[in-house]
């Protein structure tokens, strides 16, 4: 394994906070209220996806289970994220706010991702 020096470092976090910023501002565009969310859902389990978790669904469901096996010999870490949104008016006024009218995010789903 390599180390990284803090120029590298630097850049792997700069990375990070952008990939993180870009995912939160999407998602705060399309709330979805419970059992509703099929955009987030979808958009959840792409970026999984990209990164390498196995995706498990649930007929009639949103929710789904992403595992992500970087050492089969190691206990394993499980969390859980809401997804859902709020049934109440985006109050923000930015370039990102809520597309859908009378329905806010939370951020829990994207501090998860």
């Amino acid at each position: 394994m390599s180390t990284l020096n803090a120029f590298q470092l630097n850049a792997k976090l700069r990375e990070l906070h952008d990939f993180s910023l870009q995912t939160r501002r999407h998602l705060h565009q399309i709330p979805e209220l419970s059992g509703q969310e099929f955009k987030t859902t979808q958009y959840c389990q792409d970026l999984m996806r990209e990164v390498g978790y196995q995706i498990t669904t649930f007929a009639g469901f949103t929710g789904f289970v992403a595992d992500l096996d970087v050492n089969p010999d190691a206990r394993r870490v499980a969390f859980r994220a809401d997804m859902d949104a709020l049934a109440m008016d985006d109050l923000t006024n930015d370039a990102y706010s809520s597309t859908h009218a009378g329905c806010a995010r939370t951020i829990v789903v994207m501090i998860r991702i």
